[in-house]
């Protein structure tokens, strides 16, 4: 099988997840917590442009891999001299701890914490989108997802944006 490129400019954004009320009536009652819960509509309506004109094949109909470069702004910690220019990936990667007191003789290594969004959100909103756009008949067709996330390069500028590589 072919592998198809295709790239949409922006931040990556997750899809939102409605919440349940804790006390409910009959029936229930959902919402959404974020404030900005606009954001992944606002990011499907332009990766759905973006898409449809990248896109001119009738839509996918086997079962596909899909996988996902989320390239994200990167933090001001991460800006100084002493990182590396290029690519980082988001929240990953050995952190020293050097513990104070009775343990200062030991040296432990933590992974780094996360970073939001959360790459399950990401790729869901990512195949929505793609079913909407015509490129899959369906996003049960995708057998295997894989996500990346990481922060952009510094040296030359790389402008946030989601890679979508599909094969």
């Amino acid at each position: 099988m072919a592998t198809y490129y295709l790239e949409v400019p922006g931040d990556p954004v997750g899809d939102q997840r409605p919440r349940s009320a804790k006390h409910t009536t009959t029936g229930g009652r959902t919402f959404t917590t974020n404030r900005l819960a606009d954001k992944p509509a606002r990011w499907k309506a332009d990766a759905l442009e973006m898409i449809s004109r990248q896109w001119t094949r009738p839509p996918l109909t086997s079962l596909v891999r899909l996988c996902i470069t989320a390239v994200m702004k990167r933090p001001a910690y991460l800006s100084r001299k002493k990182h590396p220019r290029g690519r980082i990936y988001a929240g990953v990667g050995p952190i020293r701890v050097r513990p104070r007191g009775k343990n200062a003789d030991r040296e432990y290594t933590q992974r780094g914490k996360g970073s939001k969004p959360d790459e399950d959100n990401i790729l869901k909103l990512v195949q929505d989108t793609l079913v909407q756009a015509g490129v899959l008949f369906d996003d049960t067709l995708v057998m295997i997802g894989e996500i990346h996330k990481v922060y952009q390069a510094l040296e030359p500028l790389e402008l946030t944006h989601v890679e979508i590589q599909l094969g």
